[in-house]
């Protein structure tokens, strides 16, 4: 979680010093990062669905 925060604030000093926000220098450290949070994200979902019991009919 802490990765994607990192690169998105470094993304917007960027974006907004070159005024727009595509960067190619950022563009593949932002992509890894966001495809590596996919699952954490998918997990912390179904444990919260779980905890409070939204799965049940």
């Amino acid at each position: 979680m802490y990765a994607i925060e990192e690169v998105g604030m470094e993304w917007m000093d960027v974006a907004k010093e070159i005024g727009h926000g595509l960067s190619p220098a950022f563009r593949s450290r932002f992509v890894a990062t966001a495809v590596a949070k996919r699952q954490p994200d998918k997990e912390f979902q179904a444990a919260a669905r779980a905890a409070l019991n939204t799965e049940a009919p």
